[in-house]
């Protein structure tokens, strides 16, 4: 990015709805507050439907980043808070006004007026039960060039989250008076054939990602080897990933913490990322993960 954007888009809601929704979702223990500021509080599940499927469907595109807000009903389930995505609205790519010289094929930035808007009629609800929590997202387009290793393919688009991203996650907020309440981030990625979604920010994801997966390379090495050796590569399939670098390329994306106290990797655990079923519900699991844990 060359410059800062010109317009505020951190939107600011003094309207009595907000402040009725955020006491509402204090009361039912939905939300945690540290320092004037509030976290979804974890565990919870983040449950997306075959019919929503079809909505995020046709926002991705191959060749270009999009993205927008989706709206989440929150409740509880036994004991567990239950999002469910009910509506997803696409907020056209301004990014390359924003920021000149940047391109839609590689950056999203929503355009001020229209995700304000959209933010606004979601607040416009009496009822503080029937508001929704918005979590902004946007696309990552990738494309599975790799055939013969369709395998590896699959597990390396659920991750292309830049720094970025990780970055702007921490900025976006609602903003009442002296409370901010910090969004839910979603990355979507893909190719023809299928979609993958990531959820971080909101005191899920942590601050230095990149070296949390880097820790664990060397622990979690022999798994994914033993987990190689499994798939029965053909010797064309083995020089390929050679090629690519094993370590450095392919195996990054399963370095992904699963976010509770103690990071645990490996391709059978439950990651807060999920492949999105065409036929049927998607839910992703966000574990317990403390802030006195994050801080130490």
């Amino acid at each position: 990015m060359k410059q800062k954007p010109t317009t505020k888009w951190n939107p600011e809601f003094d309207t009595g709805n907000c402040n009725k929704w955020l006491t509402y979702l204090k009361g039912q223990n939905l939300i945690r507050i540290e320092d004037n500021v509030g976290y979804l509080t974890p565990p919870f599940d983040i449950v997306i439907s075959n019919g929503k499927y079809n909505d995020i469907e046709k926002t991705y595109a191959p060749n270009e980043e999009k993205g927008g807000l989706m709206f989440a009903s929150i409740s509880k389930n036994e004991g567990r808070i239950l999002l469910k995505i009910e509506s997803i609205e696409e907020i056209t790519n301004d990014v390359e006004t924003a920021f000149p010289g940047s391109s839609k094929k590689g950056s999203y930035f929503p355009h001020a007026d229209n995700y304000l808007k959209t933010l606004s009629k979601n607040f416009s609800e009496t009822d503080p039960s029937q508001i929704k929590l918005p979590i902004h997202f946007h696309t990552h387009p990738t494309r599975d060039k790799f055939e013969d290793i369709k395998y590896f393919t699959q597990l390396w688009h659920p991750l292309n989250m830049s720094s970025a991203d990780i970055r702007v996650s921490k900025s976006r907020h609602i903003q009442l008076n002296n409370f901010s309440l910090f969004y839910l981030n979603a990355i979507i990625t893909g190719d023809y054939n299928e979609h993958r979604i990531i959820f971080y920010g909101n005191n899920v994801t942590p601050e230095n990602y990149t070296g949390e997966k880097a820790k664990q390379m060397f622990t979690t090495f022999k798994e994914i080897t033993g987990e190689i050796e499994n798939e029965n590569l053909r010797r064309f399939t083995r020089i390929a990933l050679a090629s690519l670098g094993v370590a450095g390329a392919i195996y990054q994306p399963l370095l992904i913490p699963r976010f509770v106290d103690e990071f645990v990797y490996g391709l059978d655990k439950k990651e807060f990322w999920g492949k999105l079923k065409k036929n049927g519900t998607t839910t992703i699991h966000i574990p317990f993960r403390s802030l006195e844990q994050e801080n130490k």
